[in-house]
């Protein structure tokens, strides 16, 4: 009888077990415990095999989103490219203008206010040389000498390429009707055109 017992502990169970564990009990209880054991072994290997195949399937349905990167690998090479990209991108060009320019009569000491975007700054001229001329920037007075008018800044103009001199600040006047954070682009080929119609 025990080695029959034996026997059916074998076929029910993976593991071996040994005849000191098995219960000294009438037949019918013993085949009821080797039947739920049986039972609950099968559910085991069940849950583990299904564990096993949904973690296989998760991870290949991962690896088909990322293209077979690690998630960690595709969310830093996100952030390396978005960082490249803030670093090389430019703030739109605003150009600036000397303020409080005035002309004064020389006779009665008059003075009266002159249209600032005649009178780019320097670096604004030297901004547009660089962008759309030779790189020269040349300052004058706004009165020949001699005149009995006199102004309070001086004009900065731009070389083109082919040899013209055109006003910096007229030029720039142009970033203030189209500026470049609401219409990209669209000031620089106004400028283009503006040279080219010039015959710069």
């Amino acid at each position: 009888m025990v080695s029959q017992i034996q026997g059916s502990v074998a076929a029910f169970s993976t593991e071996t077990v040994a005849s000191s564990n098995v219960p000294a009990a009438s037949d019918n209880i013993f085949e009821e415990i080797l039947q739920r054991a049986a039972q609950e072994n099968r559910q085991n290997l069940d849950a583990s095999s299904g564990g096993i195949s949904s973690a296989k399937q998760g991870k290949a349905g991962l690896e088909a989103m990322l293209g077979n990167q690690p998630a960690t690998v595709a969310q830093s090479s996100t952030t390396a490219a978005s960082a490249a990209d803030s670093d090389t991108s430019e703030a739109p060009f605003v150009p600036t203008f000397q303020s409080n320019v005035e002309v004064t009569n020389s006779y009665n000491g008059q003075s009266t206010e002159l249209n600032p975007m005649y009178f780019a700054t320097s670096e604004t001229a030297q901004h547009l040389a660089d962008k759309f001329g030779t790189g020269q920037v040349k300052e004058e007075a706004a009165y020949s000498p001699g005149n009995p008018y006199y102004s309070s800044a001086s004009l900065y103009y731009i070389e083109t390429p082919n040899g013209q001199w055109l006003n910096a600040g007229l030029l720039a006047e142009t970033y203030v009707r189209m500026p470049e954070a609401q219409w990209p682009g669209l000031a620089d080929q106004e400028i283009r055109n503006a040279i080219a119609q010039a015959g710069g």
